[in-house]
């Protein structure tokens, strides 16, 4: 163990990841399998022809740089009136362009296919949600999906800011997410978009199918007590979350009966990775940085179910390349699940020894998205800074 600098190795650990993050653009339209090496793959892991795939099939759309090129332009307005706007462009969807300020959005939005909102300046388009209700519920009526999107935008609201580490439900009344990705939903795209403090959980889904988030900033839930709230949930098949950070939450989330062929890939995680209750298995971490941070007591980086009430995790489950920071122990610093050259299973529940060493190695360096492995000098970088603080 080591003597842990909070402030600090979060500052120097956070410059690291976005150095490395911008190498690649993971999920863009184009970065399918024809990206991937196929000389990498290996029968040792053979979900691995899923991780290379997940995410939008159609790749994320890149948003036009010339204002002229979108379908509509519009200015701030209230869900009915973006609700008008999304039906005028009928069936072959299209590009709306969001103008900087205050959205109020007090009615839930269903955006159907090939719609794509996109806001001027991600800081500046601000859609002031109603946290009792779900804000945008993907796919619900439609059951399509494929091709729509949102960039660039900021998701809060009118409440208080909510106490980080207080694992309860504070405010009971304001149970709304800002996006519930619904049975049914497929090849949405989420992108370079905030989600502060939601009421529940910032995104959530189920039965969902292939859509990505990336380059995405998670912090903070109201209601972060048990029975699903504050989570970022992962309930669907292949799914990627990508070069996203995310703090302040109670989990992020991968677990029940659709939750399978999944990609958790390039992350900063201020908190845990939790393998919640009885997934279908072949999910697949890889190349994240998790810290857990002092006040977080009982937490791991990485998690099988807390509760005997919850079912272990399913087959072929996999970690690789992470990094894992565990400072909940006083204050001391010590490192989980962080060998470079070890895949880890997680097979079993918190007290069970959940994560666990395997004898596998990936003939390829990387399990998942093409695009050459993360440089082992980064890694070491990012390792010293930890032992010499």
């Amino acid at each position: 163990m080591i003597k842990f600098l909070r402030i600090k190795t979060v500052i120097l650990l956070t410059i690291v990841l976005q150095f490395v993050s911008a190498q690649n653009r993971v999920g863009d339209e184009g970065d399918r399998n024809s990206q991937f090496d196929q000389n990498r793959m290996d029968t040792s892991f053979p979900a691995q022809v899923d991780w290379v795939r997940s995410g939008s099939p159609a790749g994320v759309k890149i948003p036009p740089t010339n204002t002229t090129d979108y379908d509509l332009i519009i200015e701030p307005t209230d869900a009915a009136g973006l609700k008008n706007h999304i039906a005028n462009l009928g069936a072959n969807g299209g590009w709306i362009y969001l103008k900087n300020g205050t959205y109020t959005l007090d009615e839930t939005i269903y955006l159907p296919q090939k719609i794509k909102l996109v806001g001027q300046n991600k800081d500046k388009v601000i859609f002031n949600c109603d946290t009792k209700i779900t804000v945008f519920d993907l796919a619900k009526q439609l059951r399509s999906g494929s091709e729509s999107g949102l960039y660039n935008i900021t998701f809060t609201n009118d409440l208080p800011m909510p106490d980080p580490f207080a694992y309860s439900d504070d405010r009971p009344d304001d149970m709304g997410c800002y996006i519930y990705l619904h049975a049914g939903c497929y090849g949405y795209a989420i992108d370079n978009c905030n989600f502060l403090n939601a009421g529940n959980c910032p995104i959530t889904s189920w039965n969902s199918k292939a859509s990505t988030i990336r380059n995405c900033y998670f912090d903070g839930a109201h209601n972060k007590g048990a029975g699903g709230h504050g989570y970022i949930q992962i309930v669907g098949q292949l799914m990627l979350f990508y070069n996203n950070e995310v703090k302040n939450l109670r989990h992020f989330v991968l677990q029940r009966e659709y939750c399978q062929d999944n990609t958790v890939y390039r992350n900063y995680f201020h908190q845990d990775i939790n393998f919640h209750n009885a997934d279908k298995g072949d999910n697949l971490v890889e190349q994240n940085a998790l810290l857990i941070r002092q006040q977080m007591v009982g937490w791991n980086t990485i998690m099988g179910p807390w509760s005997y009430k919850h079912n272990i995790p399913g087959p072929g489950n996999y970690a690789y390349r992470n990094i894992g920071l565990n400072v909940n122990n006083q204050g001391l610093a010590e490192q989980e699940f962080s060998d470079q050259s070890v895949v880890y299973k997680i097979v079993d529940r918190q007290g069970n020894n959940p994560v666990r060493p395997t004898s596998l190695s990936p003939s390829g360096g990387s399990l998942t998205h093409g695009k050459t492995p993360l440089p082992q000098q980064n890694y070491l970088y990012f390792t010293l800074i930890i032992i010499h603080m």
